[in-house]
């Protein structure tokens, strides 16, 4: 997928000039391979409930850190049952 992915430019794909207008949740995990402000994710995701600084974890976040993660998935499916 990255090999793919990157041998064009991120800007001249269509997906990156399609805005995401369902609620999403973003986890930034310290470790991750590349960090992207909240602001940077808002350009993207226009309808964000909730952006999360989690403790530990990196790029793979469901293997190293999967009850950390469960728990800010939880969260965010009660806060987008909450709103609807």
């Amino acid at each position: 997928m990255y090999k793919e992915n990157l041998r064009v430019s991120f800007w001249n794909r269509i997906d990156a000039k399609v805005g995401v207008y369902v609620p999403a949740g973003l986890a930034a995990f310290p470790n991750e391979l590349m960090h992207v402000p909240l602001v940077w994710a808002r350009m993207k995701y226009k309808k964000i409930v909730s952006f999360s600084y989690m403790s530990r974890g990196g790029h793979f976040a469901a293997f190293e850190e999967p009850e950390l993660l469960a728990e800010n998935l939880q969260q965010f499916v009660q806060t987008v049952e909450k709103s609807s």
